[in-house]
């Protein structure tokens, strides 16, 4: 059982390939098949969200990017899909569409959504790292298509972003073989990451929401 764990582990650190010129990914899943993800279906947004204080949050789609209201935005570092509103810097892009990297929300139950990270965010202010925004989505077939993002952005840790969101779109195709572009790298897991999966493995993301990572550096509960 323990082998087999690991072995969900290490192809868990898999970096996700997307379509070019599309909205669909694609990412290995256990006894050699793959899952396929389409977003297209997802409302486009833009949403606006919170964090509990006074900070706006303008998100949409995955799948592209937009320019936010300039009524609530003095200026823009560059396109993204997610911004937060700052009033001395204007709106911050929390991520960058075209660096993005995925997983199946849980290895216990790999029908139950897709954990997408885009990372590459503005780095200023004080986030030396770059701004990372994480999209938890949950498979969720009786949702409707137009169903939004939850409407409270957690940040942790410091300068990582996590949306939730509910949607049909996020419940993956299951087929055989490897992905649709070719087998991708499997970069060697850290002890980090193994200890990060097994531990991930025992959890049910319809049941709770810990925040899942790709490593070390997302991995943590969220209070």
């Amino acid at each position: 059982m323990r082998s087999a764990m690991l072995a969900l582990a290490a192809i868990a650190t898999q970096a996700i390939a997307a379509a070019a010129g599309s909205c669909s990914y694609c990412t290995p899943a256990s006894a050699g098949n793959h899952l396929s993800y389409d977003l297209s279906g997802l409302p486009s947004g833009a949403f606006t969200l919170a964090d509990g204080s006074s900070d706006k949050y303008f998100v949409q789609s995955p799948c592209g990017t937009f320019v936010p209201p300039k009524a609530e935005c003095s200026s823009v570092e560059f396109e993204a899909s997610a911004y937060q509103a700052n009033s001395a810097y204007g709106c911050i892009p929390l991520g960058n569409a075209s660096r993005a990297e995925g997983q199946p929300l849980s290895w216990a139950d790999e029908g139950a959504g897709l954990h997408l990270v885009q990372r590459g965010g503005s780095n200023h202010p004080e986030c030396n790292g770059g701004r990372v925004i994480v999209y938890r989505g949950v498979c969720d077939k009786d949702a409707p298509a137009s169903n939004p993002p939850n409407e409270t952005v957690v940040e942790s840790p410091r300068c990582t972003y996590t949306v939730l969101w509910s949607n049909p779109a996020f419940c993956p195709v299951r087929s055989p073989g490897t992905c649709p572009d070719g087998p991708q790298a499997l970069p060697k897991p850290t002890p980090e990451q193994l200890h990060w999966q097994v531990r991930t493995l025992r959890w049910s993301p319809r049941r709770a929401w810990p925040l899942h990572g790709l490593g070390p550096s997302l991995a943590g509960p969220v209070t």
